[in-house]
C-alpha cells in the first residue's frame, strides 16, 4: 500500500487510496495528517514561524 497506514487508521488509508479519493485540507486535520490548516495567504508566514521555532529548539528537542 504506502506508508498512509502508519498516520490513519487502516480502513481510512485504503478507502483514500484504492478509491483515489482527493482530500482537501479540513479531512487532512480532521484525520490527522496534518496538524494545522491556515488560510493560503497566510501559508508561507505560518511555515516561516515553523521553521524558525524548529530552528531555535535545536536539533536536541528533534531526538527520541
Amino acid at each position: 500500500m504506502s506508508r498512509l497506514p502508519r498516520f490513519i487508521p487502516r480502513a481510512k488509508a485504503a478507502e483514500i487510496l484504492l478509491m483515489g479519493q482527493f482530500i482537501d485540507a479540513e479531512e487532512a486535520y480532521r484525520i490527522g495528517l496534518v496538524n494545522k490548516v491556515v488560510p493560503r495567504n497566510e501559508l508561507m508566514t505560518t511555515a516561516m514561524q515553523w521553521a524558525n521555532a524548529i530552528c531555535e529548539a535545536g536539533l536536541s528537542r528533534l531526538e527520541p
